[in-house]
């Protein structure tokens, strides 16, 4: 739902959370957005790099930006993906984990071929930055890590 706010400013509204359009017309999200609508980008698959779990997006870091990147710099330095993901992390739209405040979760892999390995990544609970349908399952294979010893072991 859009809505019209003070000074002509829209905002999305989800029942938790707010997204600005500065955050929607952000060139990361735009270019994700275009690129699950070219094919480009695959989700709840084994090589995605967006999943959905408890109802949330779940994008897994490095690799999502990594490739974006690699599509604004012509490559994946470490320094250049770090810079993408941390202007990400400043828009404030991913959920924390704990009082510890984390901003990247776990997530314990469940599948043929990486029985308990984990993933990294952040959690988002409006799909609708990245055009997500709602009805979207989530992926059988993840499972959203909440026991905090496993965050503070790193």
């Amino acid at each position: 739902m859009v809505i019209p706010l003070k000074n002509g400013r829209i905002t999305l509204q989800s029942q938790h959370s707010e997204i600005s359009d500065n955050s929607y017309n952000h060139p990361f999200f735009q270019w994700v957005r275009s690129q699950i609508i070219a094919k480009k980008l695959t989700i709840n698959t084994q090589t995605a790099c967006i999943h959905t779990v408890e109802n949330k997006l779940f994008i897994v870091t490095p690799k999502l930006f990594q490739k974006y990147s690699l599509h604004i710099n012509g490559n994946d330095d470490h320094d250049n993906w770090r810079r993408i993901q941390l202007e990400f992390q400043a828009l404030k739209i991913h959920l924390k984990f704990s009082e510890e405040n984390f901003n990247i979760w776990k997530c314990l892999i469940s599948g043929k071929r990486k029985k308990n390995a984990v993933i990294k990544g952040y959690l988002i609970e409006d799909r609708r930055l990245f055009s997500i349908d709602t009805n979207l399952p989530n992926n059988p294979h993840l499972t959203l890590i909440h026991d905090i010893d496993i965050y503070k072991k790193q």
